[in-house]
């Protein structure tokens, strides 16, 4: 049985129209929401209310902080002067919860240095959770420890990014450009842009990290 949903929404940049038709998607799985600062704003946007606001306080209108208040949801205030982002705060409060399935929105925009770590805080506490898909304008982006099944479309763009030193024995099936027991590095372009060519793909490797980023249609 596939553990409950938690939704946590970023204060990057609102989910668009293709980002926001996923979010409403996967409504009916959440069980719990979650609003890093702004993020609260953006989920106001779509007439959703999150069960608990984390954050310093410094991107959060009054508007939006007073409708969330009024909803009921909890706050947790955190100092401005910090050694964590808002969005680390929020994570590990979804984790503290006891949620192992995350829907990231908000994750993208902004300042790159702000992006880069958003991608790879999940990554520094691995063992707590099962899976955490990032949402944005019509792809997902989301980490392969070595065996994953995606679904989507003859055309989907697909790149995959390796996140360790070395990926061995990696092998994609469905795709137009398929691998058999390959082995690429950190830093090689070899896996970008590919294409899946039925609406099935398999991904397999025997070692390492790979973030997947799979857009819908070609990117």
């Amino acid at each position: 049985m596939e553990h409950p949903l938690c939704l946590i929404m970023l204060g990057g940049d609102a989910p668009g129209f293709r980002a926001g038709q996923a979010l409403t998607t996967l409504l009916k799985e959440v069980t719990y929401v979650v609003a890093a600062d702004k993020g609260a704003t953006h989920l106001l946007e779509f007439g959703l209310f999150p069960r608990l606001v984390v954050g310093d306080s410094d991107s959060l209108s009054d508007d939006a902080r007073e409708a969330c208040f009024k909803s009921g949801a909890e706050f947790v205030v955190l100092p401005r002067e910090k050694n964590f982002t808002d969005w680390e705060a929020a994570f590990l409060a979804a984790l503290d919860a006891g949620y192992r399935r995350l829907a990231v929105f908000g994750a993208f925009g902004g300042r790159f240095d702000h992006l880069m770590g958003n991608l790879l805080l999940p990554l520094a506490h691995r063992d707590k959770w099962d899976a955490c898909t990032f949402y944005g304008e019509g792809f997902t982006a989301y980490y392969c420890f070595g065996d994953t099944v995606l679904i989507g479309r003859p055309g989907d763009t697909v790149s995959l990014i390796a996140l360790t030193d070395t990926i061995d024995n990696l092998t994609l099936q469905g795709f137009s450009y398929p691998l058999l027991d390959y082995q690429t590095h950190l830093g090689s372009s070899r896996c970008l842009c590919n294409e899946l060519n039925e609406t099935i793909g398999h991904i397999t490797f025997d070692k390492g990290i790979v973030l997947i980023v799979h857009y819908r249609g070609q990117a």
